[in-house]
């Protein structure tokens, strides 16, 4: 029974959560995919997460140049675009995950006792359905209002700040270095309360906690907060470049009309 719920847990539902990543993915990007390749990177992506798990930085980044790859290629999408929606879903994705494991451990004690039987799968695709729906609602936020269209709306105007430019690589790395930076200190906070725990004994007594449920829900919510504020951020500084660089080429025609005015008097005189 416990293979059932492995081979359950980790290729069924890993291939579904993975799915509606490249589905939004696509739709941020605003291309489209062939149906069939959902399911191949889905799939490709649930097996390399089996020989190389994705909570460490090597699976991270192996997963999102994956997950990229089917962007750059399957979605035709810029590659730089690519890499950083991946990230940005992929963080997402395991933000959403850890919120709803904490508040479910933090609500152990008082669930019914339902909840309490080993190895149910009922209560695998309630926990399942619930961080699926979150990470949807955050996916939907972002293709509203920080999409590739929203983050880079005018690029023929200021071709010096797309996302395949120098200018344009720097201000995506805004972007990119945070994600990266949030996703190592939550891994590394995981770590030190999963992992070591049992290392940590109190007058040779029974090992602690280092953070409660609500500080790791606190620490999850915080981290899943600090991404839109990041996203926000960096659009309002698009939007500030982008006027800056109205303004100066409205100036510019003020200049050459008005040079143009004296030009047309001084020929009359």
């Amino acid at each position: 029974m416990a293979e059932y719920l492995d081979f359950f847990n980790i290729y069924i539902l890993g291939v579904m959560e993975t799915f509606f990543q490249l589905y939004f993915l696509a739709k941020i990007l605003k291309k489209k995919m062939w149906t069939p390749f959902y399911y191949l990177f889905a799939v490709g992506a649930v097996i390399t997460n089996e020989f190389i798990p994705s909570g460490t930085i090597i699976g991270f980044v192996v997963f999102v140049l994956l997950i990229s790859i089917c962007g750059a290629f399957a979605c035709h999408a810029n590659f730089k675009d690519s890499i950083l929606y991946a990230t940005l879903t992929t963080e997402i994705m395991m933000l959403c995950s850890g919120i709803v494991n904490s508040l479910m451990s933090l609500q152990y004690p008082w669930l019914p006792a339902f909840f309490h039987e080993a190895g149910n799968i009922a209560v695998m695709l309630i926990c399942e359905a619930a961080s699926s729906l979150l990470s949807v609602f955050c996916y939907c936020i972002v293709y509203r209002y920080f999409s590739r269209d929203d983050l880079y709306p005018v690029d023929a105007l200021c071709p010096a700040d797309a996302p395949d430019t120098a200018m344009g690589m720097q201000q995506m790395f805004l972007i990119f270095v945070p994600i990266l930076m949030i996703f190592i200190m939550s891994n590394y906070i995981k770590a030190i309360e999963y992992d070591f725990q049992f290392e940590i004994l109190v007058d040779k007594g029974p090992a602690e906690h280092l953070f409660s449920h609500g500080q790791m829900l606190s620490m999850y919510f915080l981290g899943l907060a600090s991404l839109f504020c990041i996203l926000f951020s960096y659009k309002k500084l698009q939007q500030n470049f982008r006027l800056s660089t109205e303004l100066s080429l409205l100036e510019q025609q003020e200049h050459s009309l008005n040079q143009y005015v004296e030009d047309v008097i001084c020929c009359e005189l």
